[in-house]
């Protein structure tokens, strides 16, 4: 493998305002589709690589010029040096993966956005609890680090960054 290409690659993306939108897309979908799969944030960003890896491939090779001979071959060998899990990587490496942790359950919720893990946490609320108002505003002022209680239940909001 041949970290210059990958760069020379990676570059490219970054230039290519459609292509570099494609491929944040591609991104964004492949850790959502691993957070919905996933209880543990490190084996969901693994598998979104995985999967990342594979759809920027594809992605970039379809935009390939259709060359033959000494050309073409030189085209197809380049890419097939190109580290596409080091670029999977760092197209995923801004994203976060926000979890809540259940004092009932081991295994975390995964989501790729704070307002959706909070959006979980809203469901949790009865809406005949009294104190559903005061468990709503403390909810929305919730952070990474930060516990609540819901009906006996212990609540923990964390993120994992890149």
């Amino acid at each position: 493998m041949n970290y210059h290409l990958t760069k020379v690659v990676e570059l490219w993306l970054d230039n290519d305002k459609k292509l570099n939108k494609q491929a944040q897309a591609l991104a964004s979908e492949a850790l959502k589709h691993a957070c919905d799969n996933e209880s543990h944030a490190g084996t969901a960003r693994s598998d979104a690589v995985e999967a990342l890896a594979s759809d920027v491939e594809t992605l970039v090779c379809a935009d390939m010029p259709c060359v033959k001979g000494v050309w073409g071959d030189l085209i197809s060998h380049a890419l097939q040096e190109v580290e596409w899990d080091d670029l999977a990587r760092d197209l995923l490496s801004d994203k976060e993966i926000w979890m809540v942790f259940s004092s009932d359950d081991e295994d975390a919720m995964l989501f790729t956005e704070k307002d959706l893990a909070i959006e979980f946490l809203g469901e949790k609320l009865d809406d005949d609890n009294t104190m559903h108002a005061g468990l709503s505003l403390k909810l929305h002022g919730l952070d990474k680090g930060q516990t609540i209680d819901i009906e006996g239940t212990t609540y923990t909001l964390a993120v994992n960054e890149g």
